[in-house]
């Protein structure tokens, strides 16, 4: 393949950036002119080590009245540098083998960064300053915002500040994680990162002071950012071109390159749906051309395969040329793509699950394996994003508690686990999907599951009250058998010994029930939705801890005490 000409983002205004250990100083959020006009603010150089923080306004004129939310990201800072948080990748790429992790060494570099952060990156219109008229003010302040996507890709790091606060403006309005996913100008920013030419590291999540890690992207990996809510409705086209050039760019700039070729593919094949545009008819030639091919790649067995671009693409009759003219492997392998959320060892069934019900049906009729799994035992049905996936999968004698070794959950706990959309789960379920069943291995039912990705889940209470009223147990324990108690063992021999990663410490404690589950993870929302679904916080694990010694986080020990010293029948 030969590298394209590369199309970049337009910069239209300075970009101002604050070293981090004058950040850290701040006794109070300030405004661009404020530290303008104590010589606190500079003008970024490409020799910087530079960080975007995107986060949500808690006000309609200031976006933090109270510095609540700044003090958080000063303190998260502070505790990531110092080595107090652990950063770390997402529980189902840790299982599948990534390990990704913040080293002591780029904690280190964090000290010398410089960050971006709107407030006072951007000058204010509403703060008088002397030498501006307002036009010529509200002239620089449009231009900067319009080079938000050339300030997001000339950073190496991405911060998503997301703690749960409550709206300065608006009574019983809290503003949080699945908040923040959901703003219009929030989506370009997170995509612009992905698109990236200097990115370094994933976006990094913070949702407390203490509580920080990589981001999960099936929380916006299969969402189109133009698809946001915008206050301005004429934004959306505006997002549009921002994308369409973020695309373009980033597909030009990895072309050639053999190291990122799977992520080009990858790319290249979903950029159509993400962009809202119609997919061109590929010859074969085109197709080979598109995705940096060579024909004898048509059979290849190894990486992003062309049926697994073809099956992204939503390709029907290229997928069904290239099993029946050139035999490619239904069952084969893919690899994992971290960035985009793709644990490795899928089949090109699971990605199809995820696209829709036509292209499930090419496959099926095609002879893939209804209840072919990854390489974890987990069948394809569970990746399914829409009910017509669930249905043609179902129509196919696709069992809806399949699961095979050496850990598959069931269909069901997998949809918990990444997110399905509601419909998907009710439709599971209606079809006698068991909501207690803990999976191969015995170790986690889909109420346990839905812990994992739980603060960024929108639809957590309804999937919850969905899957209790499907007879979930709520105090349902795991059991690890086979090769999960040995790991199970084994991470709790180890835990005395070294450090651990976020994975074998939750090993460690997983016969632990959903609350307990819950508890560990940190995730306060679904501590309390299950507690009010009455779960037992006294019942105990293998190691003999109940939910009040799994809590790490003061918040989540607060709740349970309260519960715990409520009257009976007294909502907390």
């Amino acid at each position: 393949m030969e590298a394209a000409p590369v199309e970049r983002h337009e910069q239209l205004a300075p970009m101002w950036v604050v070293h981090m250990q004058n950040l850290l100083k701040m006794k109070c959020l300030q405004n661009h002119q404020e530290l303008r006009k104590a010589g606190l603010i500079v003008e970024c150089q490409a020799t910087f080590l530079s960080i975007f923080v995107s986060h949500q306004w808690l006000g309609k004129g200031h976006p933090d009245k109270t510095g609540a939310q700044f003090k958080i990201l000063q303190e998260a800072l502070a505790n990531i540098i110092d080595g107090f948080t652990k950063i770390e990748l997402d529980l189902p790429m840790q299982f599948t083998g990534e390990t990704t992790v913040l080293s002591s060494a780029n904690r280190e570099q964090l000290r010398n960064a410089y960050v971006w952060f709107d407030w006072f990156s951007i000058p204010q219109i509403e703060v008088k300053s002397g030498g501006n008229d307002s036009e010529e003010m509200s002239s620089h302040v449009f231009l900067s915002v319009q080079s938000i996507p050339f300030y997001v890709d000339s950073c190496k790091l991405f911060l998503a500040l997301v703690p749960t606060l409550p709206h300065n403006d608006f009574e019983d309005v809290s503003c949080n994680y699945c908040t923040w996913l959901d703003r219009g100008w929030c989506r370009p920013e997170i995509w612009c990162n992905l698109l990236s030419h200097n990115r370094e590291a994933p976006m990094i999540l913070v949702r407390d002071a203490d509580q920080a890690e990589f981001a999960m992207p099936i929380h916006w990996v299969h969402s189109s950012a133009q698809e946001g809510n915008f206050a301005v409705e004429s934004d959306r086209e505006k997002v549009a071109q921002v994308m369409r050039t973020a695309f373009r760019s980033k597909l030009a700039s990895l072309k050639g390159n053999r190291e990122q070729v799977d992520l080009f593919r990858y790319l290249a094949a979903v950029q159509y749906r993400l962009l809202q545009l119609p997919r061109p008819s590929l010859s074969l030639e085109s197709f080979v051309d598109h995705f940096g091919f060579e024909k004898p790649e048509l059979t290849a067995s190894q990486g992003m395969v062309p049926l697994a671009c073809a099956v992204l693409s939503e390709d029907l009759e290229m997928v069904e040329r290239l099993v029946t003219q050139y035999s490619a492997q239904l069952d084969v392998r893919l690899p994992g793509i971290a960035e985009v959320g793709l644990t490795r060892g899928r089949t090109p069934l699971h990605l199809a699950a995820m696209t829709g019900g036509p292209m499930v049906r090419q496959l099926l009729q095609l002879r893939a394996d209804p209840n072919g799994c990854n390489t974890v035992g987990m069948s394809a049905l569970g990746y399914s994003r829409s009910c017509e996936a669930v249905e043609v999968f179902l129509e196919q004698q696709a069992d809806v508690n399949y699961t095979a070794p050496p850990g598959g959950l069931t269909p069901l706990a997998v949809a918990s686990l990444f997110c399905a959309p509601t419909p998907v789960v009710q439709l599971l379920i209606r079809r006698r999907a068991d909501v207690n069943h803990r999976g191969y291995g015995g170790a986690a039912a889909p109420l346990t599951c839905l812990a994992v990705p739980a603060d960024g889940n929108p639809c957590l209470a309804e999937q919850v009250r969905c899957l209790v009223a499907g007879r979930a147990d709520v105090n349902l324990c795991g059991e690890p058998t086979g090769a999960l108690r040995v790991f199970e063992l084994a991470c709790r021999a180890t835990s005395c010994i070294r450090t651990q990663s976020s994975l074998e410490r939750i090993f460690a404690e997983i016969s632990t029930t959903p609350l307990g589950f819950a508890c560990l993870l940190g995730r306060e929302p679904l501590v309390q939705l299950l507690l009010e679904q009455r779960a037992d916080p006294e019942i105990r694990n293998n190691r003999g801890h109940a939910a009040l010694e799994l809590a790490k986080r003061d918040t989540v020990q607060l709740l349970l005490q309260n519960f715990q010293l409520a009257p009976k029948g007294v909502s907390v």
